[in-house]
């Protein structure tokens, strides 16, 4: 169909970006944003987070701003890539130079010599080169003066059956998109799909600034992805359910899935890959077998509404595909397929979920590789009174509090969990291997922990909070006081643990005669590192542990590396 100058049919918010590092990039006010400020040499960039697929076809509709200095550098560029933490070169770079693969439509106001164009110009870029400028069997558009202090619509259209892409860009600045006389690029031969072999990629914007400058921003982002015959299916959810794998076999569906009634239900012991960005908002059951995710939306989001999704005792959600952030709540039983692999379960890449899992029964979350983040920015990260286990080789990292009341917490396989949030959970910590870390601010149950610690792994504690252990600890694992803060872990139980001790940073104090372990015919062993402290109180009659120590106590306050606060201690 013919190009129209209307918005794409999706609009989006600041939590829809990220910014890669070294990025100057600010939201203000929400959904505009400065890509780079009037000075020199500067870079930002936004990056989508949401994957897109090169099966669908794509919309993008922005205004940009370019600056009211003629003499100003160095433009906007609309990009596409396949790592939404990639940054190219300032300046003349407009900040995509050297990402490869990539495809850029550059606003570049700058000339810089070679093929540039004189005037401030439209061009289409591959992979990061800057200078050459027909890549795609196209010259550079003359845009006049754009760098005078007005807002200017552009919209891009990519289609994925003909390979071609579209550009609008509003000359006059009036407003309006003048689908005939503002067409600056025409379906031009853009073959994406052979740029991206992984068949994905992040869209965004970059800017930049050299020795000349502008200011440079970019607002009323909209964006469409859209499926036709050519490229894949569309399913759009009626009020039935939409069930999947009756027949047991493995899927996958990289078309959309849309619809706000309904809902999607997994049957059948195969797995259903989905890897589109979809739509839909209403819930999402895997009552068996696995639903594997490989994009941010894939269990549906619209923008405004997202779905809801839950595990059935024996499925299995799987995330893979370095995602940054599936919003969806999900509800989870159990500890997944037949394999025990885990409720939830990280396959590959760094993955975050940024919806709340709620524990509906004893449920686990594993994670096979890297790291699995769960982070949902306020509230909860996991509720529900119920036993958790965390398992894998892979780390997990949970941001938020655990609010799972007196349900207990297990660490299983080989990875580290960190808990980096005041957690309330009250029930036993089992450590059956790998490693527990508290870290950043944590707690555990407030910083005032009476259940017990059952660890043959490692206990540590690297908090800048003041963290209370009242319960038993007990177990052949080991405990490290290890944070930059001169934060203090109290011990206070009859603990049975035979592990070694580290106080590395900040002070351990202990108000019972086995706080560091003892089980009668084992001790471990306990080393105090320069610049922290043991402190005794509380009328101990012996000590048994081997103490080992170095330095004379805390940094600025040396009191000693072994300090008696209160009471006659042997």
């Amino acid at each position: 169909s013919a190009m129209t100058g209307d918005a794409c049919g999706r609009t989006t918010t600041g939590s829809d970006f990220a910014e890669p590092a070294g990025s100057v990039a600010n939201e203000s006010p929400a959904g505009t944003w400065t890509l780079t400020p009037n000075q020199g040499s500067q870079f930002g960039a936004i990056w989508n987070k949401t994957q897109w697929n090169t099966n669908f076809d794509l919309c993008v509709h922005a205004q940009v701003y370019l600056g009211n200095s003629n003499a100003g550098a160095d433009g906007i560029a609309f990009v596409l890539q396949p790592n939404n933490t990639a940054q190219g070169a300032s300046g003349g770079g407009l900040g995509y130079q050297y990402i490869s693969p990539s495809f850029a439509l550059e606003f570049d106001t700058w000339y810089n010599g070679g093929g540039d164009l004189t005037n401030d110009h439209a061009g289409l870029m591959k992979n990061g080169d800057v200078s050459t400028h027909n890549q795609w069997g196209v010259n550079p558009v003359d845009l006049g003066d754009i760098e005078d202090g007005q807002w200017r619509y552009f919209k891009l259209n990519w289609d994925s059956a003909s390979k071609s892409m579209s550009v609008l860009f509003d000359r006059n600045a009036d407003g309006v998109l003048d689908p005939v006389g503002e067409l600056i690029f025409n379906s031009v031969t853009v073959d994406l799909q052979s740029v991206f072999a992984s068949g994905t990629a992040y869209w965004g914007f970059t800017a930049a600034t050299g020795g000349s400058q502008n200011l440079q921003q970019i607002r009323d982002i909209t964006y469409d992805v859209v499926t036709d015959g050519a490229t894949g299916p569309q399913i759009t959810l009626g009020n039935a359910a939409l069930n999947s794998g009756g027949n047991n076999n493995t899927t996958t569906f990289a078309g959309l899935i849309s619809g706000s009634s309904g809902s999607m239900v997994k049957t059948g012991t195969g797995t259903l890959t989905l890897s589109g960005a979809n739509t839909y908002t209403s819930t999402t059951s895997i009552n068996a077998g696995a639903i594997s995710i490989t994009n941010n939306k894939a269990l549906g989001d619209d923008g405004t509404t997202k779905s809801s999704t839950s595990v059935a005792s024996g499925a299995a959600l799987l995330v893979s595909g370095s995602l940054t952030g599936v919003t969806d709540p999900i509800t989870i039983n159990g500890s997944g397929l037949s394999n025990a692999n885990g409720a939830i379960r990280s396959t590959l890449g760094n993955n975050t979920l940024a919806g709340k899992v709620t524990l509906a029964s004893d449920a686990s979350i594993q994670s096979d590789a890297n790291t699995l983040t769960i982070d949902v920015s306020s509230g909860d990260a996991i509720d529900g009174t119920f036993a958790l286990t965390v398992a894998g080789s892979g780390n997990t990292t949970i941001t938020d509090p655990v609010a799972t009341s007196t349900g207990t917490l297990t660490k299983s396989g080989s990875g580290t969990l960190t808990l980096s949030a005041v957690n309330t959970f009250s029930g036993a910590t089992t450590i059956s291997g790998g490693t527990l870390t508290v870290s950043s601010a944590g707690s555990l149950n407030s910083g005032l922990y009476s259940a017990t610690i059952a660890n043959s792994g490692a206990l540590v504690y690297a908090s800048s909070a003041n963290q209370t252990l009242s319960g038993v600890i007990s177990g052949s694992g080991t405990l490290t006081k290890n944070t930059s803060a001169s934060s203090t872990l109290i011990l206070s139980a009859a603990n049975t643990y035979t592990g070694n001790t580290t106080i590395s940073t900040g002070v351990v104090a202990i108000s019972n005669n086995t706080a560091l372990g003892d089980n009668l015919t084992t001790r471990g062993t306990t080393s105090v590192a320069s610049g922290a402290e043991l402190a005794i109180s509380g009328g101990l009659s012996g000590v048994t542990e081997p103490i080992s120590v170095s330095g004379v106590g805390l940094t600025g306050t040396p009191n000693g590396a072994i300090r008696n606060t209160s009471g006659d201690n042997t």
